[in-house]
């Protein structure tokens, strides 16, 4: 084995157990109700980013605020995702 060989064989293993060690997903995913179920048609037929526009007119202060250490609301389903 060369010496690249080598390096690049650890380089793999170094990457697999990085994403072997990787915490579980603990974002609960959007579900699959009546209540998000035009979510769901508006991301089948317009696509992720437009479904993500209509998810704070209800996920607001006024009606389903978030929790204090939630992060910016622009990019719902980065973490949240479809079922």
């Amino acid at each position: 084995m060369k010496k690249r060989d080598i390096f690049l064989l650890l380089g793999a293993i170094a990457i697999v157990t990085f994403l072997w060690m990787a915490p579980e997903e603990t974002t609960a995913p959007v579900p699959r109700d009546e209540t998000h179920e035009s979510f769901y048609e508006i991301a089948a037929k317009e696509g992720r980013k437009a479904a993500e526009a209509s998810c704070t007119d209800c996920h607001n202060e006024e009606m389903v605020p978030f929790s204090e250490n939630h992060p910016t609301t622009f990019r719902c389903l980065f973490c949240h995702k479809l079922q």
